[in-house]
């Protein structure tokens, strides 16, 4: 598999948060991520390249049509993939890393719970997929999933229309018990059953929790499954200050990660609050690490 040739070959950072940046960079409550600029896209991929990621998240999260639907861009769910994509790439020309082109949840709910049936999943992720996979990328991700139904079927829909690596993450919260559990309350052994069923290249988790909170969660999967893991854990719990999201400074950073990856965490990166000095941190720790 090409994903444990990237691995042996010591290709083990991805980036960090995309949203966090383009907060950053001037992105407005209610506007469209994946409608901002080529030109603050490029900053975004640019200062992760520049901190050593090895792997680049295209700006394509949210660019399904149920999300699109919701600033009125359904009908442009073709044209804005293959832009995102395209400018992933041309960031990543004579760079020498990788582009991941991230699809996520959808946002709704299957039946009995909410109006999409299976069908309807297979649909909308296969026609993000397409244009995605035809895009000149490396791989694809399926991140931050919380139910069952709907990773099964963004996982099937993405193997129907590409045989690119496929990556696939869950987004885990931790009850008072130390249990882990998505909002959908999948546990990690339910999580892992289904990716391994559907034959993907590596999984794991994102989103949710800090560092320190995903050590756990790591050494849990790394019991269930061989498969070759990633974990991209949040920059811990934001807080409102003068009505804007605040990620404090991740306390003992260092011995977090180093302990995520002694845990068995293949490949790691950042979520919601990481930005480029957490990923220059994180290359420190994996290249010093490179040995395990």
């Amino acid at each position: 598999m090409k994903v444990e040739r990237w691995i042996k070959e010591g290709l083990r950072c991805f980036d960090g948060a995309t949203g966090t940046m383009l907060i950053q960079l001037g992105l407005k409550a209610g506007e469209c991520p994946e409608m901002v600029s080529e030109e603050v896209m490029m900053k975004v991929h640019k200062a992760y390249i520049d901190a050593g990621s090895q792997y680049i998240t295209t700006n394509t999260f949210g660019a399904n049509r149920p999300k699109l639907a919701k600033f009125k861009l359904d009908d442009e769910v073709a044209k804005i993939n293959r832009r995102n994509a395209g400018v992933a790439r041309k960031t990543a020309v004579g760079r020498g890393v990788l582009i991941a082109v991230d699809i996520g949840p959808t946002g709704e709910l299957i039946e009995p719970y909410g109006d999409y049936t299976r069908e309807m999943f297979i649909d909308i992720f296969s026609e993000q997929a397409k244009v995605l996979a035809e895009s000149a990328v490396d791989l694809i991700i399926i991140e931050t999933m919380t139910s069952i139904e709907e990773l099964e079927a963004s996982i099937h829909a993405v193997k129907s229309v590409t045989s690119l690596p496929v990556i696939a993450t869950m987004t885990f919260d931790k009850d008072a018990q130390g249990r882990y559990r998505t909002m959908m309350g999948v546990t990690p052994e339910m999580g892992v059953r289904v990716m391994e069923e559907k034959a993907v290249d590596a999984c794991g988790a994102n989103c949710s929790l800090s560092p320190s909170d995903m050590i756990d969660l790591v050494r849990e999967f790394r019991k269930l499954t061989h498969l070759p893991l990633i974990f991209q854990p949040n920059a811990g719990k934001p807080k409102m200050v003068d009505d804007k999201t605040v990620y404090e400074p991740i306390p003992d950073l260092e011995k977090s990660i180093s302990q995520i990856i002694a845990a068995g965490a293949d490949i790691v990166g950042g979520c919601c609050g990481t930005d480029p000095e957490y990923i220059h941190v994180l290359r420190h720790i994996l290249y010093n690490d490179s040995s395990r």
